[in-house]
């Protein structure tokens, strides 16, 4: 058993006799002993606030985009996944391949300057508030519900909670959140294999839409 006299700054444990960081290792269990006041139970830097329903939704975009077009990619309350993949795990990480569902607090949308040649990468997504619901492979048990005001935050998030420095928290949101219903059965392999429809699948359909309707 080893104890530590620690201080916690900036999202890290500093030893106050070494002035070293303290690295916890995955999986281990601790007991932390401070003041009552020291310990909270949400974190404030991770909240978004209330979502919009509907009718606010189209409001706020047609304000932020007046002169754009806009189409709807997918209603509150539908789910996504999306997949991380670790090419060096630490500690007792026991996976290199993570499979994550999240759900929509907001409707999706997409929009683009209204041109006879709108271009699939034209159509860009609208902020979206979404929240983490847990992990459907990998080993890990989803405790706090990760929540962000965009898809593209939630990815980074989920990497910067779970995997840190372990690799870019960044990704292509189009192709890596993919549609999820109750029924399907996301595998590794099916990933890979893009036997799952995804954002961009639903993007392209809209754009060529579009594009006929316009000729």
């Amino acid at each position: 058993m080893q104890a530590l006299k620690v201080r916690f700054y900036n999202g890290h444990f500093i030893d106050t006799e070494t002035q070293q960081m303290v690295i916890p290792s995955s999986g281990v269990e601790y007991i932390l002993v401070g003041e009552s006041e020291s310990f909270k139970s949400k974190d404030i830097l991770s909240e978004i606030g209330e979502s919009l329903d509907s009718q606010a939704m189209i409001a706020f975009i047609k304000k932020k985009y007046p002169n754009d077009v806009i189409s709807k990619l997918m209603s509150a309350d539908e789910k996504l996944f999306f997949r991380v993949g670790i090419s060096r795990p630490v500690n007792r990480m026991k996976s290199t391949q993570y499979i994550f569902l999240c759900n929509l607090l907001e409707d999706l949308y997409i929009h683009c300057i209204p041109t006879k040649k709108s271009e699939k990468l034209n159509w860009r997504l609208v902020e979206c508030k979404c929240e983490l619901q847990k992990c459907l492979y990998g080993d890990i048990a989803i405790c706090d519900k990760v929540a962000a005001n965009s898809l593209n935050e939630l990815f980074s998030k989920t990497v910067q909670s779970y995997f840190g420095k372990q690799r870019s928290g960044s990704a292509n949101v189009y192709t890596t959140f993919c549609s999820y219903t109750d029924d399907l059965h996301v595998t590794i392999d099916g990933i890979r294999n893009q036997e799952y429809k995804c954002l961009d699948d639903v993007r392209d359909k809209i754009s060529l839409s579009y594009k006929e309707n316009k000729h």
